[in-house]
């Protein structure tokens, strides 16, 4: 299995199903792919799992974590809604705040490249100065509110990994 942005670390084999399309993402929803008996790739939306966010309590810069996360689970977290905002703010140690997939790079995205859409900002200056890439935290708070902190601060992060309930 491989996930996450193209980069150095990603296969260059494709065969993708092209008589039906693939891949067409429809509704921006399919971040899955199965493989035909044919041996053709078509991206598919998973429906019979769920979204799990894990803590990894040790402290690692932004990028850093992202390239763990990536190896042992999906992908940093990223979080569509208030339901998933709550569920990895309780997993966020006391006092702390921690990576999430959220970055800046010009514009906001989440680092599996997935749709950023819900948003909880706190009420506070984020000092970009002169940084050009900034990235988001999130707090153990009860507003689970998010930040954006140097990349290079080490923090403890959540990533995310899908499940087969």
């Amino acid at each position: 299995m491989w996930s996450g942005k193209p980069d150095k670390r990603s296969p260059k084999y494709r065969n993708w199903e092209t008589s039906d399309g693939d891949p067409d993402f429809i509704s921006a929803n399919q971040f899955c792919v199965c493989i035909g008996d044919s041996g053709g790739w078509w991206d598919y939306n998973w429906t019979s799992g769920r979204t799990e966010f894990v803590l990894v309590n040790e402290k690692m810069s932004w990028s850093d974590a992202q390239r763990y996360c990536q190896d042992k689970f999906v992908d940093l977290a990223n979080i569509g809604n208030s339901t998933e905002n709550q569920q990895v703010q309780k997993l966020v140690p006391t006092g702390n705040w921690a990576w999430t997939g959220l970055h800046r790079n010009e514009n906001i995205y989440w680092s599996d490249q997935s749709s950023f859409v819900f948003r909880n900002w706190a009420n506070v200056s984020n000092q970009i100065g002169s940084r050009e890439v900034i990235c988001g935290a999130v707090a153990e708070t009860k507003l689970a509110t998010w930040r954006f902190l140097p990349c290079e601060d080490k923090r403890p992060f959540v990533c995310y990994r899908f499940t087969g309930e």
